[in-house]
């Protein structure tokens, strides 16, 4: 699985419009995918010969991809997707960021582990240079190890909260779908909302929540309207109350006021006198 070949074939390929096949069968958004990162055409793109602006603009396909990819991470049509992506695309190399935070998720899993094992971390500067402890024993990656990063870097922190952001994104524009938000609104609760609750007496890590929340709430807002979006804007409404009390509820009010103030019904219950 995840095997890196210095040279692909058309059965990769096969294997990977496959792969796009079962998934579109389960979600029809896939489906677009079929004319761009998994056409015939595709097996003739070589990146390292091609212009800034053609891959800033795969760069960005892969990342929709991805993004719409991670809640079914764990299913065979999804790894054969990846496999393919890998292969021909190199994105171990070229978007490691974006193919982080589809696998993040599932950082207790053996196939994360074997994402991971695929970068080149060896570097001290590296942005994920601190995963590089389990690439070679092939252990998964802690919960408290995740939390304790959290604590350390804000930037992961903000990264993580960028994911939901994205997420929101692409799975709000289909409303139908957009119940595999779940999977990344748990993984949050789990790791970023926790490092919220350990470190709630620090004024640096509030202020970065608090402009963490009104940037997912600014991105939020053009799909305030759509249940899915007020589904979001109640669990993080409730999820954030319970470790900021009154002060995240005042502030809170004040912010969907501003941005979308047909939304103000969803926060007034959680008025605290």
């Amino acid at each position: 699985m995840f095997q890196i070949l210095s040279s692909y074939s058309l059965n990769s390929l096969f294997i990977g419009c496959t792969g796009l096949e079962e998934l579109s069968g389960i979600d029809s958004s896939f489906e677009e995918f079929n004319s761009t990162l998994f056409s015939q055409a595709s097996k003739d793109v070589e990146r390292s010969v091609q212009s800034k602006s053609v891959n800033a603009q795969l760069d960005e396909s892969i990342l929709v991809f991805l993004t719409r990819l991670s809640p079914y991470f764990m299913l065979k049509p999804a790894q054969k997707c990846l496999e393919w992506l890998i292969q021909r695309f190199h994105i171990h190399l070229y978007n490691q960021d974006s193919l982080i935070g589809c696998v993040l998720p599932y950082h207790e899993t053996k196939v994360f582990v074997r994402v991971i094992q695929l970068l080149k971390l060896s570097d001290p500067t590296h942005r994920w240079h601190w995963l590089e402890p389990i690439q070679k024993p092939g252990v998964p990656l802690a919960k408290n190890t995740l939390i304790n990063h959290c604590y350390k870097d804000m930037s992961f922190m903000d990264f993580i909260c960028n994911l939901v952001t994205k997420a929101g994104k692409a799975f709000l524009d289909n409303p139908g779908n957009a119940a595999q938000l779940r999977v990344l609104f748990s993984f949050y609760d789990d790791t970023a909302s926790k490092d919220v609750e350990r470190s709630v007496q620090s004024k640096s890590v509030n202020a970065q929540l608090d402009e963490s929340i009104l940037v997912f709430l600014t991105r939020l807002s053009p799909y305030f309207m759509l249940k899915p979006a007020q589904k979001c804007l109640e669990w993080l409404i409730q999820r954030t109350r319970r470790n900021d009390g009154r002060r995240f509820c005042m502030e809170m009010e004040i912010k969907v006021l501003k941005i979308a103030p047909p939304m103000a019904q969803l926060i007034m219950p959680v008025k605290q006198p």
